[in-house]
This record gives structure tokens, C-alpha cells and sequence, in this order.
């Protein structure tokens, strides 16, 4: 190989090699996280998306760390109101897969990622570069979540949660009283729920809940959505307008059931 070849490769990839350190440098620059802990009893979500992780540990308090786009961590507000942890995130786009849902819930952005069953739109940002959020709440504190979009997953908290799913896919495990709602696409998953349930969905996606002894059930869909709970019922108020779909495995006392439009509800033996 002639020696000036030799020089023009080596050249290259000597370019090549900077842009891509540069490039990394940059990207990094462009990303800010937190690890703070608060004292609190409560914890309530506003707004936040990306992987949303609710763990559990056996110490004080409500740790609460966070790692994204330098913008979108510039926006994030926490603080505490009468014992209760308030966090609240900045814009995002959400384009919902087999839907046309636009939801403010997140950092702003043009770029799309697909995280599970829908697609997320990020400011020139690929899926690994949408924030990770990990907060983590002894056994027992009572979670209120709204505007939730993308991957969630909550341990077994044992408490009273309340769950708004915007668009994206929630699992959670052990909860006491449940209240929850899908508005426009999305998926909720509890694999068990020891107290009251109360189950809406407008537009289109699913509810399940898995397993648990459920008190009073109160289950509404406005659309096209499923709302399935294999737990035992004590009392029941169903309710469909649309083409949804209703199960309950088995309730103990005569339920209270209207459909408007080709809903069905579906009930077990008492």
C-alpha cells in the first residue's frame, strides 16, 4: 500500500474516532440525574414519563432518583406537601400506537422511540435516552400517579394507589384500595387487590386485576376498551356505553349492570 493511502486512513479514522468521542461527550452533557430523599408518607406523580420504577426498601422516607435529558430534569419539581411527595415533570409528545392521542406529559420532542405497545416521541432522543425514574417507598405508602405514560412497574405496596394512565403500559403488584383509569391508550395490570376497585377506561386499552378479595367494584368503559377482574366481588356497579367489555368472575350479590351500545358484561356464579 502506498505510504500516502496509509497516512489517509489513518487520518480518517483518527477523525472518525474524535467525532464519536465528541459526539458521546456531548450526549452526556446534555443528560443530569438526582438522588435525593424525602420525608414523606406519600407519594404523587404528575406528568412523569419514560421507565418509571416504584420499588420498596425498609428504610425512612421516600428516595427518589431520576436520571434524563438535562431540559426535561430542569423541569422537574419535587416537593412536599402535608407529608406527601409531589412530583411533577415538563411536556412530552405521545403518539399512541393504532391511535392519534397527543398527551403534554413529559419533555418536548420531534424524534419517536417505541417503548412496549406505543410510540413516544423525544426531541432527537432515542428510546435510551428517556428518563429513568426509580422511587422508593416502604411497604404501605399510598401511591397517586396522573398522566402516566410509558413503562411502569410497581412493586407490592400494599396501599391505597390511584393510577391514570395516559398512554403506555402499567404493572403493579399487591395493592389495598384501587382506583383505576386509562384515558385514551394504555394497559393496567394488578396482580392483587385487597379493598375497593374502581375501574375506568375511555377510549381504548384494558384494566386486569389478578387476584385479591375486592369489596365494592364500580367498572365503567366509554369505548372500545376490556376490563377483566378474576378476583371475588362482594358487590358490583357495571357499567358500558359502547363496544367494550366487562368480566367478573364471581360476585356475591346481584350487580348492578347497564349497557348502551354493543357492550358485554360478563359475570361467574355467586
Amino acid at each position: 500500500m502506498p505510504p500516502w493511502n496509509r497516512l489517509g486512513r489513518q487520518l480518517a479514522a483518527a477523525v472518525l474516532t474524535t467525532g464519536l468521542v465528541t459526539g458521546a461527550a456531548a450526549a452526556a452533557r446534555d443528560r443530569a440525574s438526582i438522588d435525593e430523599t424525602f420525608t414523606a408518607k406519600a407519594a404523587d406523580l404528575r406528568g412523569v414519563a419514560g421507565h418509571v420504577h416504584v420499588r420498596l426498601h425498609d428504610g425512612p422516607g421516600i428516595r427518589l432518583k431520576a436520571e434524563g435529558p438535562r431540559s426535561w430534569m430542569g423541569e422537574l419539581s419535587r416537593r412536599t406537601e402535608r407529608g406527601t411527595l409531589v412530583v411533577t415533570a415538563g411536556s412530552l409528545s405521545v403518539a399512541s400506537s393504532g391511535s392519534s392521542v397527543n398527551i403534554a406529559s413529559g419533555f418536548g420532542a420531534r424524534a419517536v422511540s417505541q417503548i412496549g405497545g406505543f410510540t413516544l416521541s423525544s426531541g432527537d432522543q432515542g428510546e435510551d435516552d428517556l428518563p429513568e425514574v426509580e422511587l422508593w417507598v416502604p411497604r404501605g405508602t399510598p401511591l397517586t400517579a396522573t398522566g402516566m405514560v410509558g413503562d411502569w412497574e410497581i412493586g407490592d405496596l400494599k396501599a391505597p394507589v390511584r393510577l391514570d394512565v395516559s398512554s403506555g403500559r402499567v404493572t403493579a403488584g399487591a395493592v389495598t384500595d384501587g382506583d383505576l383509569s386509562v384515558h385514551g391508550g394504555g394497559t393496567v395490570a394488578v396482580a392483587r387487590v385487597d379493598g375497593d376497585l374502581d375501574a375506568d377506561l375511555a377510549g381504548a386499552g384494558g384494566i386486569t386485576v389478578g387476584g385479591g378479595k375486592v369489596g365494592m367494584l364500580k367498572a365503567s368503559i366509554t369505548g372500545t376498551g376490556s376490563i377483566r377482574v378474576q378476583a371475588p366481588v362482594e358487590r358490583a356497579d357495571l357499567s358500558i356505553s359502547g363496544i367494550g367489555s366487562i368480566d367478573v368472575d364471581r360476585i356475591r350479590e346481584e350487580p348492578t349492570v347497564r349497557v348502551s351500545g354493543l357492550g358485554t358484561v360478563r359475570t361467574g356464579s355467586r
